[in-house]
């Protein structure tokens, strides 16, 4: 099937964890879940000012956390659409975001060569890892969500402590 809902480019796409829907990111704003088997459109997420990239989905699939160049994330309700919390409070574009395996933290990643850790309950700020000379364009947390891992247009890659923030190591060679 093709899909062709938005009003501007898809910029960034995400299947559930279960496989049974996709997730759509575009230039025009909104984010769109979509049955995988069909290509019905099931539920339009609108809120950011600017092109929706990246997207994805709680590990559970329960929530779609939708990021912008508007400088926020948003983490929905998978099945209502319902805004759960906006993460936002500095002036940093978001390039890269994720959720935590237990769904409670969120990291989004940006320009300002730092990635955000966030309460995702709460909507708290936790910490800010900065090392990078540039753009954090990755992010991911480890299986236990004890470790959080940052790409970086610096060539580099980092590995950090979830609990205190630390640096614990740096990969490079790219």
């Amino acid at each position: 099937w093709t899909f062709s809902g938005h009003t501007d480019d898809v910029r960034t796409v995400a299947f559930s964890p279960d496989g049974k829907t996709v997730l759509t990111g575009s230039a025009d704003k909104t984010a769109k879940l979509l049955d995988a088997g069909t290509g019905t459109e099931l539920m339009t997420f609108t809120g950011h000012e600017e092109g929706v990239d990246p997207v994805s989905f709680s590990p559970d699939g329960i929530n779609v956390l939708t990021s912008s160049f508007d400088h926020t994330s948003k983490l929905w309700e998978t099945a209502t659409g319902t805004l759960i919390k906006t993460f936002s409070g500095d002036t940093d574009r978001v390039m890269s975001a994720a959720c935590s395996p237990d769904g409670k933290l969120v990291i989004a990643g940006g320009f300002k060569n730092t990635a955000k850790l966030w309460d995702a309950v709460s909507g708290t700020k936790i910490r800010v890892l900065s090392g990078h000379a540039n753009t954090v364009s990755s992010v991911a947390f480890s299986p236990d969500a004890s470790k959080i891992l940052t790409g970086s247009h610096d060539y580099t890659a980092k590995l950090w402590d979830v609990a205190g923030g630390n640096d614990l190591m740096t990969f490079t060679g790219h």
